[in-house]
């Protein structure tokens, strides 16, 4: 019993998430950016002079993905 009220708790988190995080695209697809390379200049502003290493744990991404994210 415990455990439906929990996987339904896991499920409408996850449904709230993917509905925010298509509306935020939604947004920011007219300026151009998507949410990875907004999530990037995001920890980029708070966190003046980080690493690229240092931004590809915080974002949980490799390394080489930053890079991408920057070229573009």
């Amino acid at each position: 019993m415990v455990s439906d009220g929990i996987d339904r708790l896991g499920f409408l988190i996850h449904d709230v998430q993917r509905l925010m995080r298509k509306r935020f695209e939604a947004r920011a697809s007219g300026l151009g950016l998507s949410s990875a390379q907004w999530r990037l200049l995001v920890r980029v502003a708070k966190e003046d002079g980080v690493a690229q290493a240092r931004l590809a744990e915080l974002l949980e991404i490799e390394p080489i993905s930053v890079s991408r994210l920057v070229d573009r």
